[in-house]
């Protein structure tokens, strides 16, 4: 038993343990890491986007070198963000609200981990008890054989 105990360490131990290699756990994790990514995102409508774009075409009708085409652009977009009727807002506190539900998420799966890390080692130390009942009423059943074997000797002869 001792064995086993050192094996799988404190409960603390276990608990961290689950932590780290449930992926139910990490897929929540990154889903929160993710929502956090998007609070990011919400805000950036506050802020004046640049937009670049260019492009290059040549084409050619005839096979002589009169009549070839080329064409070269280039183009830079500024939007400023003046009045989105509250929707950057909108965004932000939905953001906000997804965030929260994440981490919420992260700490009632961990919750549960927890409890039932708890509850197995509750379970473990039950099982150790009967054991050692179990020894004892093993070694009281032996000696009371001895007893009963020395008595029948003493009797039989």
């Amino acid at each position: 038993m001792e064995d086993y105990r050192k094996r799988i360490g404190t409960e603390q131990q276990a608990i961290d343990r689950s932590f780290t290699n449930r992926p139910d756990v990490h897929a929540a994790e990154m889903r929160t890491i993710v929502a956090e990514a998007g609070v990011t995102g919400a805000r950036s409508g506050y802020f004046p986007t640049l937009t670049a774009n260019g492009g290059y075409s040549w084409r050619n009708f005839e096979l002589s070198d009169f009549d070839r085409q080329s064409q070269m652009f280039v183009g830079l977009r500024l939007d400023v963000p003046l009045f989105d009727q509250f929707r950057t807002n909108a965004s932000i506190e939905q953001a906000r609200l997804t965030l929260e539900t994440r981490r919420i998420e992260v700490e009632r799966l961990k919750q549960q981990l927890r409890a039932s890390v708890r509850t197995a080692y509750l379970q473990l130390a039950n099982a150790e008890r009967g054991l050692e009942i179990t020894d004892i009423a093993l070694r009281a059943a032996q000696l009371n054989y001895d007893a009963t074997q020395e008595r029948f000797a003493v009797g039989a002869s």
